[in-house]
């Protein structure tokens, strides 16, 4: 489809974002400034099938300009950063597409999800069943401004064959009153063929039928609106209805993904199965009917000790993760290698209902640590020599994602999983149940895809550590701690702790790095600060975290203090070294480590630690970079 949009605008910053912005979405944007220049590309038969016109720019009656571009079947888009309300009724009677006031420069990304929006309707096709010629008339009207393919019928029989036969409508527009079959009924005959996220309904009622509405809500539409309706309303109204069936498949999508590809389980607080993956499925080889309501120990392999399931069943009842390599046993009695990571499943109400574990296949590591063994006495020289080359093309492919790296990622994973553990168990329901609990969906899955986001970073950002090419970008460090303590809300909060940002440079604290390697520097140092909190069962947790400027020597310090009781003095010195933890079997002795690595090695700052009254601080010093 074409995909040129003609943008006009002497507003040079606004038309070269809207330029930079299209261009990455792979649009074809040209950006004039004047009349004459849009005549130019006209004549020479270049086709736009839509414009942004900034009416802050051309100074010029707006109104004949408006008519031109939408003479020359042009969808256009009108924007203002001032609020003229005369001058936008005047512009919103005409065939615009939407009239689009952008007070920040946030607000300039909502040109952009228009444009989308109209091209995505380029695609789509509406059906408009209504009896009254005069609103359908309006309608079809507001629809063709956005771009859809519009057909209309007067009565619920002719649509519902016409949804039947042809099943090619995005979105249907039903009236109650109409001869025959009325659009309630319409309604449920098409719930029973079309799901939420294969058509959107919406419900034409009067202002006086508030009755209607929720019948019409209650038997499957999406939305409704109420005659008479403004351009505004209805353009509000269509988009919030699209783009909530667009999230739903979105979130059904992450669920088959899921679904198949993770190997993830999930028991009641028995320890019997109550979810298991395709993924799990297929590794174990059971079918899910054999797995649902059995013991999780029907894939448990007889080699495994004991003292192992008795180390995580303490682990877990006592609502801690518990992570671990675990020999399983498949139906047909082979055998098969995972790390398992297991933790507690709450519900909405924050109580106990189960357990969920998310599994590594590490078959390919234990059998290379099993030829290893027992070649080791018999291998010949040469033989060595082969298998040493194979162990380094071993360690550069894989080592990053089965030995090292698996540490730091569970230490990374540890919060991020947790919470999606908290939204993953009501996906699938939510999926299949009425659009009153869309704003449920639509607040679940941002929180998922948000948390899937940081997980996935993590990966990336310790893959590439030491990679001479990583991109550097000047970030403002207290948006990144903002960011890093909306992650941790929950935990913090279910701790009970107090977290207070003191920012003494009134947000001039500008720095030049990797922003989500600081972003993990951050995450170490709440956690450890958290868990310092608990294990000594302080009452009125508080971390303090406190950003200045240092004019002298140009940087920003920043210092993260806690009332944990303190560090031991005879070991403070030792806390950032490699594998050295204050936690014992809990602790992976590399957060630490990592946070000194990235401040030094990727930020050429400094971090130091020291007991500060009931508690202990690490104060970081880094370049400022305005």
């Amino acid at each position: 489809m074409n995909k040129n949009i003609l943008i006009i605008s002497e507003n040079k910053e606004l038309g070269e974002f809207l330029e930079f912005q299209l261009l990455l979405k792979n649009y074809k944007p040209s950006f004039v400034s004047n009349k004459e220049q849009i005549k130019n590309l006209l004549l020479a038969n270049k086709q736009f099938f839509c414009a942004i016109y900034d009416i802050d720019s051309i100074h010029e009656e707006h109104e004949p300009f408006v008519d031109f571009l939408i003479s020359n079947h042009i969808a256009t888009i009108v924007t203002s950063k001032e609020f003229n309300d005369d001058l936008k009724d005047r512009i919103e009677i005409k065939d615009i597409v939407d009239f689009i006031i952008y007070l920040n420069d946030d607000d300039r990304y909502l040109i952009i999800n228009s444009i989308e929006r109209i091209y995505s309707n380029r695609s789509k096709k509406a059906l408009i069943v209504d009896d009254s010629s005069v609103s359908r008339k309006i309608i079809n009207k507001y629809l063709k401004n956005l771009l859809f393919t519009v057909v209309e019928t007067d009565n619920g029989n002719d649509a519902l064959k016409m949804i039947v036969q042809n099943g090619n409508y995005d979105i249907v527009f039903v009236d109650y009153n109409m001869p025959g079959m009325n659009g309630l009924d319409l309604v449920k005959e098409i719930r029973k063929i079309y799901k939420k996220d294969d058509l959107t309904l919406i419900a034409i009622t009067s202002r006086d039928t508030q009755n209607i509405v929720s019948k019409f809500l209650k038997y499957g539409a999406d939305d409704f609106i109420a005659k008479p309706f403004s351009k505004d309303e209805f353009n509000i109204r269509i988009n919030r209805a699209l783009e909530l069936v667009d999230l739903l498949k979105e979130v059904k999508q992450y669920v088959k993904i899921v679904n198949e590809h993770i190997i993830v389980s999930k028991t009641d607080t028995r320890g019997m199965i109550t979810y298991a993956s395709r993924a799990f499925c297929a590794i174990s080889g059971y079918d899910i009917d054999e797995l649902i309501g059995k013991p999780h120990n029907i894939v448990r392999h007889p080699d495994m000790p004991k003292e192992t399931f008795k180390d995580m069943w303490e682990t877990i009842k006592s609502e801690k993760m518990w992570v671990g390599e675990v020999k399983n046993l498949r139906k047909d009695g082979t055998s098969y290698w995972v790390v398992a990571t297991v933790f507690p499943d709450y519900d909405i109400n924050n109580n106990l209902i189960g357990y969920v574990s998310i599994r590594q296949d590490i078959n390919d590591k234990k059998h290379i640590e099993y030829l290893n063994h027992k070649l080791q006495d018999i291998v010949k020289e040469e033989v060595q020599k082969r298998l040493e080359q194979y162990d380094l093309l071993l360690r550069q492919s894989k080592l990053a994602a089965m030995g090292e790296m698996i540490n730091a990622i569970i230490h990374q994973w540890r919060q991020p999983i947790t919470s999606i553990s908290m939204i993953m168990q009501n996906l699938e329901e939510f999926a299949d149940e009425s659009e009153n609990l869309k704003d449920d969906i639509a607040e679940a899955s941002d929180k998922v895809l948000k948390q899937v986001s940081f997980m996935n970073q993590t990966i990336d950002d310790f893959k590439n550590f030491f990679s001479p090419n990583k991109y550097k970008k000047h970030f403002n460090v207290k948006k990144a701690i903002n960011s890093m303590v909306s992650l941790l809300d929950f935990q913090i909060k279910k701790a009970d702790i107090k977290v207070d940002i003191i920012d003494d440079t009134f947000d001039n604290c500008i720095v030049f790095g990797y922003e989500n390697e600081f972003k993990q520097v951050v995450l170490n140092l709440i956690n450890n600060a958290k868990d310092a909190i608990i294990s000594k069962n302080i009452e009125d947790g508080k971390i303090s975290i406190h950003i200045s400027k240092d004019y002298n020597d140009n940087t920003i310090n920043i210092s993260f203090c806690d009332n944990g009781g303190g560090i031991k003095d005879d070991i403070l010195e030792k806390i950032f070294e490699q594998n050295f933890t204050t936690k014992g079997e809990k602790g992976t002795g590399i957060g630490l480590y990592l946070t000194k690595t990235i401040i030094e090695h990727s930020f050429e700052g400094t971090i130091n630690a020291q007991n500060k009254n009931d508690g202990a601080c690490f104060n970081i010093k880094l370049k400022n970079n305005e």
